[in-house]
């Protein structure tokens, strides 16, 4: 789907053209043709000047070119005049022996106007009539140079056109201005959802926003109001329903070791791989039902707190390990992006590995700009086929340390609920690096 902020502006940009062309192109045809008429009407008048100024001198027509405009008794003054008989043409003193082009008569009109070339490519404008004089038709040609007025036209036309264009680039500039404007009122909306996908809170006021998409935010702000309703009951169906398996598989349990069963040892041992695999499935359900899924209900996991508190206990546990934290814990984001009891299961348990199987020292490390956390350790590391065998339930690598092989299933269910990137090799200290990219199924680079 097209972005509607381009929409809009195409639509804008296309009808100040249509607008604009039109009012520029009405400006210029309105001007021409109040200059072509201001000149016809004056023509006009000298065509009927002329016309009451003829006579018949020794039986041949004449005209007393004195009292008409002078101008038409100076060479090449841009006014000409010529008369036309049946059988003989007069012209004015001002046009000399030019040859001025006469238009034969209209035959449907008695006057009529046109253009044409004079002297010096002088651009003429010419007005021709018909008279009846002493019961004969004369045709009066009137012109006038207009070449000064064609000449200003064309600067007003272009001053015209330069001030549209400029008015046109003007307007579409401050609406696009406008509408951008208009769209980044929005992009609080944006950052929300951004900060929801973080694991921050999300509510927005709906009269904060315009009133265009005030309906949509109530939706947003209902449906995830609802969500959240939903995963509370989610979480409290997952508690009743260990509380309501406890009791029979407690019962399973000791059936397990009663007379008549411990007689049969094929039944014992099924009883007791069903059992077992039950207590197992249900483990499992309640651990990955246990994890918030970034819920803004739920706490977040604080560094300055949590992760203190954390290494704390290490240090209790592991008095002859020495944990190396980098950045130092003030320089830490606010939160992470995990539920408080998943961020101790996660980084409590991958910590825990760390320290246990470290000679000496063992490494914490964050990187804010790409949201990577880094586990490292001193200590023997695990071989590179082995890697994939460590997050499944119950396999342990290094059977002389205590442990139940659990940890890193854990862990793995947690980072699989928050679509965490985590990805095993060797550490540079020698031994296994542990890397967390949050936000994002990508690897840490």
């Amino acid at each position: 789907m097209r972005s509607i902020e381009k929409q809009l502006n195409l639509s804008l940009g296309l009808s100040l053209l249509v607008v604009f062309g039109l009012l520029w192109w009405l400006a210029i045809w309105t001007l021409h043709h109040l200059a072509e008429d201001y000149i016809l009407q004056r023509l006009h008048l000298d065509a009927d000047a002329i016309g009451q100024h003829l006579f018949v001198q020794n039986g041949q027509m004449a005209l007393s070119e004195p009292s008409l405009n002078p101008a038409y008794a100076v060479p090449d003054s841009g006014h000409y005049f010529a008369i036309k008989t049946p059988t003989d043409t007069l012209t004015s003193s001002s046009l000399g022996d030019f040859p001025l082009y006469l238009k034969p008569p209209a035959a449907t009109s008695p006057s009529r106007h046109y253009e044409t070339l004079g002297p010096n490519n002088s651009h003429l404008l010419i007005y021709q009539t018909r008279v009846d004089f002493q019961n004969k038709t004369l045709t009066i040609y009137v012109a006038e140079d207009h070449s000064d007025m064609e000449q200003a036209l064309w600067w007003f036309d272009a001053i015209v056109a330069v001030f549209v264009l400029l008015s046109m680039t003007l307007i579409y500039l401050l609406q696009k201005r406008l509408l951008r404007r208009s769209f980044q009122r929005l992009d609080p909306i944006y950052a929300a959802l951004d900060g929801l996908q973080k694991g921050e809170p999300f509510y927005l006021q709906a009269e904060d926003y315009p009133d265009e998409v005030q309906p949509l935010i109530s939706k947003l702000n209902d449906a995830l109001q609802n969500a959240q309703k939903q995963l509370s009951r989610s979480r409290q169906a997952s508690g009743n329903l260990a509380h309501s398996l406890k009791t029979p598989l407690n019962i399973l349990f000791q059936l397990r070791q009663h007379p008549t069963i411990a007689s049969d040892p094929t039944l014992q041992t099924t009883l007791q791989t069903q059992t077992d695999n039950i207590h197992q499935r249900l483990e499992t359900e309640l651990q990955a039902a246990s994890i918030a899924a970034e819920s803004p209900n739920y706490q977040r996991f604080s560094p300055a707190q949590d992760l203190t508190d954390l290494t704390d206990s290490l240090q209790q546990l592991y008095p002859d390990k020495r944990l190396h934290l980098t950045p130092s814990i003030t320089d830490w984001p606010p939160t992470l992006p995990l539920e408080q009891n998943d961020g101790f299961e996660l980084l409590g348990n991958l910590l825990d590995n760390a320290a246990k199987f470290s000679d000496r020292h063992y490494w914490l490390s964050f990187d804010r700009d790409t949201q990577c956390l880094q586990i490292d350790d001193d200590g023997p590391g695990v071989s590179e086929p082995d890697r994939t065998l460590i997050l499944q339930r119950g396999v342990r690598l290094d059977t002389t340390t205590a442990g139940h092989g659990v940890g890193l299933a854990i862990v793995h269910q947690i980072v699989q609920a928050y679509d965490i990137a985590l990805t095993f090799s060797a550490s540079r200290h020698g031994g296994l690096c542990v890397q967390l990219r949050l936000h994002g199924e990508k690897p840490c680079p």
